[in-house]
């Protein structure tokens, strides 16, 4: 079975992507947002679940009643 040669649009997504990557770990999540919205493809899909994953993880806060009984003592 022969592998196929990525296409220029697999490519540039590869790119796009990437930038937006890129972005995230610069802390620009705002923009990180703004370029994977851009395509739809497969890796900007992913891009957005990552942005989207952060800003829930970075919103949580520390809930008085989740805290462990040990706190407590």
């Amino acid at each position: 079975m022969a592998i196929l040669p990525p296409t220029d649009e697999t490519i540039a997504h590869i790119k796009s992507a990437t930038a937006g990557f890129d972005l995230i770990f610069s802390n620009e999540l705002e923009s990180a947002e703004e370029l994977f919205k851009s395509s739809d493809s497969a890796l900007h899909r992913l891009g957005s679940g990552a942005c989207a994953f952060l800003q829930a993880a970075l919103s949580l806060e520390v809930r008085p009643h989740l805290r462990s009984t040990s706190s407590r003592e």
